[in-house]
């Protein structure tokens, strides 16, 4: 699991709601039983404020205790990432990890998790956030894996 939402302290022991210091829990039938919910942390019952985490396998622990207020459908081999940094005896990254640039998505809005480091990979980073058939669309994975090897290849040859 990863967690985060502190933009008091940053230390996860503060946060801020747009309804003043809390706000109150709000329970549904979802439930914590895969990699990727997106939930409220809180300190007890009715605290809610601007932290949340992200699960990264089933928590049942936390069923009726937190509200659950999303989830993750692209980027979730990101969230594992975060979650396998080295963390220091307080349980807190060793590394900085901060969301930017971050907004909305409008219905039909493209994603745009390609690679944008100015190399021939285009690719999203991960195979699972593509948007293709692979049954469909062999001929279209084929070329990708030709692409990647290519320039592998060129990257070797520089060296």
């Amino acid at each position: 699991m990863v967690q985060g939402g502190d933009i008091i302290n940053g230390t996860g022991t503060s946060g801020e709601s747009i309804f003043g210091e809390y706000f109150e829990d709000e329970y549904c039938d979802i439930k914590h039983t895969e990699e990727g919910m997106v939930g409220m942390a809180n300190n007890g019952p009715n605290t809610n404020h601007s932290q949340f985490y992200i699960t990264t396998v089933p928590c049942s622990h936390l069923d009726d205790r937190n509200i659950i207020v999303g989830q993750v459908v692209k980027g979730l081999n990101i969230v594992v990432e975060m979650a396998d940094i080295i963390r220091d005896e307080n349980d807190r990254p060793l590394e900085a990890i901060s969301i930017e640039d971050c907004g909305e998505f409008e219905t039909g809005e493209p994603w745009n998790i390609e690679e944008r480091d100015g190399t021939e990979d285009v690719y999203p980073p991960w195979p699972n956030d593509w948007d293709i058939d692979s049954v469909e669309n062999l001929g279209a994975i084929i070329n990708a894996i030709n692409a990647i090897k290519k320039f592998r290849k060129s990257l070797l040859q520089k060296k």
